[in-house]
């Protein structure tokens, strides 16, 4: 518990009305004029029973929302099968076409999220599941 001597006092208030202080700086410069802790509740609560104005501080304003995201580059589309491993994406069918280099894959548009295929390569691969 703090003791607040008239010094004290006199320099809360100077600190808070003529240099217009937020109480965390008025905690730490008390703090350390009269060498022992002031912490900046304390100098709330004595500014509101000593019945200090309250005076509106202009804190940093905070970035708003970023702006939305471009959409993506549209999917290049190319003859089905002719695509190579590196142009391959979630929403393009994985399906090997052919056995000799360079392998291409089938490229049509995968149908279900979790299935790297198009529906029909998606029926060879998972003959026990049903697809609609």
């Amino acid at each position: 518990m703090i003791t607040w001597t008239p010094a004290l006092i006199n320099r809360l208030k100077a600190l808070r009305l003529k240099e217009e202080m937020p109480f965390a700086e008025i905690g730490e410069r008390l703090s350390e004029e009269f060498g022992f802790y002031v912490p900046r509740a304390a100098c709330i609560g004595k500014a509101h029973r000593l019945g200090l104005p309250v005076i509106s501080i202009p804190r940093p304003v905070k970035p708003g929302p970023l702006p939305p995201a471009p959409p993506p580059p549209p999917v290049r589309k190319k003859p089905l099968g002719q695509y190579v491993i590196y142009e391959l994406s979630n929403e393009i069918c994985r399906w090997p076409i052919g056995d000799n280099p360079p392998l291409l894959y089938c490229g049509d548009n995968t149908f279900e999220t979790g299935v790297p295929y198009c529906r029909h390569h998606a029926k060879i691969s998972y003959p026990h599941r049903k697809f609609e």
